[in-house]
């Protein structure tokens, strides 16, 4: 019995590490498709409305934990949601367990895209999401946003990116 014990015991403390590492990896590869869901519905909706659409992602500014996602009609295209301009939708990571450690970082200084209603964006941006839990290994992803409109999610392992 102590032998079992000390079998499941050890398997457990092996384990553990990698199952942590794994659920954080999910946590940061469902939060960049959903970012990625949330691009692609902003700018069918620019097209579709024939108007301007904003999506921002910013840390929140009460807890410091999480990430809060907006998209919303920018018919000025300045990608600040001023009074009268209609919010599409709102994500809040914070709200969820499994993304509140999540950080994002952006390739200009406010992770904002602005689709006009031709489909195309405000100049070429990539957000870079990852854990913030940085003692355990995860995965990182960037969501990539071209001129054109054109929208790119990769993975990364190590140093090389991975379509996907």
């Amino acid at each position: 019995m102590v032998v079992a014990m000390s079998i499941v015991i050890l398997t457990m403390a092996f384990a553990a590490p990698q199952i942590q590492s794994y659920t954080h990896s999910q946590a940061v590869q469902s939060a960049a498709r959903q970012l990625y869901t949330r691009l692609q519905l902003a700018r069918l909706s620019a097209v579709k409305e024939n108007v301007r659409v904003a999506l921002t992602v910013q840390a929140q500014a009460d807890s410091g934990e999480g990430l809060l996602v907006t998209v919303f009609r920018d018919p000025n295209g300045n990608g600040v949601q001023d009074r009268g301009e209609q919010l599409l939708d709102r994500w809040d990571l914070a709200t969820e367990a499994s993304t509140r450690r999540i950080t994002a970082t952006s390739s200009r200084r406010l992770a904002r895209v602005i689709f006009q209603p031709n489909g195309t964006a405000n100049g070429n941006q990539t957000i870079t999401l990852r854990h913030g839990d940085t003692a355990v290994p995860s995965s990182v992803y960037q969501v990539t946003v071209n001129a054109t409109g054109g929208l790119w999610l990769a993975r990364f392992s190590g140093s090389v990116p991975r379509r996907g």
